[in-house]
């Protein structure tokens, strides 16, 4: 199994049987990854058990998913192992060669998410006379001139929508890195 995975949407399997075990055989989750018995649930970063009977594992399919904390290739590697008749660890043969390409996701949304509301919460809070140091000027300009009060607004409403539009044409490539 060699390829690229896709974050926690498309687990790889492997097979795995073997028989003259004299104890379960063990498979760890290599760091930024999972492994599970079952395609849709059930994984873990931990260690799977798979028991042996007789000396004997039955057949079983071993789900791995790529579980990325950061943007970056992860290359890996993941086996199976067991203890033989001395109490010495032999792991499987062949091992099976992960590679993972993460995306950025999280820290950048939530980032991105808190420059957000700030920016667009902030034209409705003008909009409403709620911003203290914008309508102290914008008053004393009104009671003057209703005009000179007309053209500040709509310096104010070109500035947010320049702002808003800055934002966007800068972030929008980020959102395109992060879902590609």
């Amino acid at each position: 199994m060699h390829g690229r995975l896709s974050p926690l949407h498309c687990p790889a399997q492997r097979a795995l049987d073997d028989s003259g075990l004299l104890d379960d055989v063990y498979i760890n989750a290599p760091s930024r990854y999972e492994i599970s018995l079952n395609a849709s649930t059930g994984y873990t970063t931990g260690q799977l058990t798979i028991p042996q009977s007789g000396g004997t594992v039955a057949p079983t399919t071993v789900y791995v998913r790529f579980a990325p904390i950061a943007t970056g290739t992860v290359n890996r590697t993941i086996f199976a192992f067991t203890t033989d008749s001395n109490g010495d660890v032999v792991a499987s043969s062949p091992t099976i060669a992960l590679t993972g390409n993460g995306v950025a996701g999280t820290p950048e949304i939530v980032a991105m998410s808190i420059a957000v509301i700030v920016y667009l919460q902030f034209p409705s809070t003008l909009r409403a006379g709620r911003v203290i140091s914008a309508d102290g000027l914008v008053e004393l300009l009104g009671k003057k001139s209703l005009r000179a009060e007309q053209w500040l607004l709509a310096f104010h409403h070109l500035v947010g929508g320049v702002m808003f539009a800055t934002t966007c044409y800068f972030v929008w490539p980020l959102v395109v890195k992060a879902w590609v």
